[in-house]
């Protein structure tokens, strides 16, 4: 078993884990809404540039977008998807270097996105999500698909969705804001682009944790999802997926693949739709 370097104990996350960042893709790294904005634009439906700071997270809730109902976004997101929306949508400024520079400070960076938030088009998402990451030589260790992202520890989370950063709070982990006119409201600590100042913030932010002992709160009772984990034998890059069936106690030993631990009593509980 590998040996965590003494100076990073008190950022160790689950066995082997330490200096754990899990990150965000659309609105933290990747422009999502200026990519729907492209899509529709080639279609002939004009989305004003002010339409791009929008004050919710939830498109349909917002003028500009020709968005009336839950289903029209949908379908919208589903056909930007068969145009590769995932591989071609432009990263943040700055966001490939500053990962890099993270990873050299012994950063573990894992992404953690909600891609799969529809059906029918998974292969499609994972694989354009992937060749997005290493086309903008984005940097990282694992990619995750969850929408469950309470149930991942991490030394530090950086996400922008106000209800992700209010569950992950509540669930006891240490999230760093990404700067959106939704998530105005929400305490810090919190960074607004991926500039060499906010690389120093998240920097400093790991090192508090060996005073604050903030390794990532505690995972006794979390809501956790069916895992699916696999090795690429090309890259090896470690590869999650999920489907949820029900909440459940676990532990996550985030070595290599996630191996998912239960209680078969818990299993008794009634799986959602």
């Amino acid at each position: 078993m590998a040996t965590i370097p003494e100076q990073y104990e008190s950022q160790r996350v689950g066995v082997q884990g330490y200096r754990v960042l899990n990150l965000d893709l659309d609105g933290v790294c990747a422009d999502y809404k200026g990519a729907i904005r492209d899509y529709l634009q080639r279609q002939g439906i004009d989305v004003p540039e002010r339409a791009l700071q929008t004050a919710h997270y939830n498109l349909t809730r917002e003028d500009g977008w020709p968005f009336e109902t839950l289903d029209d976004y949908i379908e919208t997101h589903k056909a930007a998807e068969r145009e590769h929306l995932y591989a071609t949508m432009k990263p943040l400024p700055g966001v490939a270097q500053a990962l890099q520079r993270l990873a050299n400070e012994h950063v573990y960076i894992r992404i953690v996105t909600h891609r799969l938030f529809v059906s029918g088009q998974h292969q499609m998402v994972v694989s354009d999500t992937a060749q997005w990451l290493d086309s903008n030589r984005i940097p990282y260790m694992s990619l995750c698909f969850t929408g469950l992202k309470d149930s991942m520890q991490a030394t530090i989370h950086i996400d922008d969705s106000p209800a992700n950063i209010e569950t992950l709070r509540e669930a006891g982990q240490h999230v760093v804001v990404f700067d959106q006119p939704y998530n105005s409201t929400y305490a810090g600590p919190r960074i607004d682009s991926w500039s060499d100042t906010n690389v120093e913030t998240l920097l400093t932010l790991f090192e508090s944790c060996r005073s604050k002992g903030c390794a990532g709160g505690s995972c006794d009772s979390v809501r956790v999802t069916l895992v699916i984990g696999f090795r690429c034998g090309l890259c090896g890059r470690d590869y999650v997926s999920d489907r949820m069936i029900c909440q459940l106690t676990a532990r996550f030993l985030l070595s290599g693949l996630m191996i998912l631990f239960w209680r078969p009593h818990d299993l008794k509980k009634s799986v959602p739709d």
